[in-house]
């Protein structure tokens, strides 16, 4: 089975990486953003796929989980 193949099978340690600087950075970003009432965009050039073959998550349902913590966050 070459690399490209397997590629997805679990998760790497860049991606790793990559997906705690999204834990600790996406929350407020996306509070402060969505308070400006401008649109929000996301882009995650290097996402691959939301799931692994080892089902770890990926970057693309991080972000949408932070979005909708935030959004399901009740307002005063």
């Amino acid at each position: 089975m070459s690399s490209v193949e397997n590629f997805f099978q679990k998760k790497k340690g860049w991606s790793i990486i990559k997906d705690q600087i999204f834990d600790y950075y996406l929350m407020p970003y996306i509070a402060k953003i969505l308070t400006t009432r401008k649109p929000l965009v996301i882009i995650d050039c290097f996402a691959g796929k939301g799931r692994f073959d080892d089902q770890s998550i990926g970057s693309p349902i991080i972000i949408a989980q932070h979005i909708e913590r935030i959004i399901l966050i009740p307002t005063e």
